[in-house]
């Protein structure tokens, strides 16, 4: 039976959760060279405020252009669209009265 994504995944978890994670930990090089782990965390998980309201303001401006963007294509789209059934309904009109 295959493998399912919960038991290919579970060391990998286990990992992450346990306590010695080397991403959560601050490494301290002695004079020796050698590497020494801090209990103290060195990443946290929330974002500066300027950062978080610098990218809200980008990402107003492109909601905007993208925005823009999508109503240029539909215009052209529509635009098309008609120009294309006026010229079959003008090419039928013309072989109606010509074939009268």
């Amino acid at each position: 039976m295959a493998e399912t994504r919960i038991e290919k995944y579970k060391e990998y978890r286990n990992s992450i959760l346990s306590e010695d994670t080397p991403s959560l930990k601050e490494v301290k090089i002695s004079s020796e060279g050698e590497t020494k782990g801090d209990n103290s965390l060195k990443i946290t998980s929330t974002l500066p405020m300027d950062e978080v309201m610098m990218a809200l303001g980008n990402q107003d401006d492109e909601v905007v252009y993208l925005r823009k963007h999508h109503r240029r294509k539909v215009i052209f789209c529509s635009v098309g669209s008609a120009l294309g059934v006026l010229l079959v309904a003008a090419i039928i009109i013309v072989g109606i009265l010509l074939w009268r």
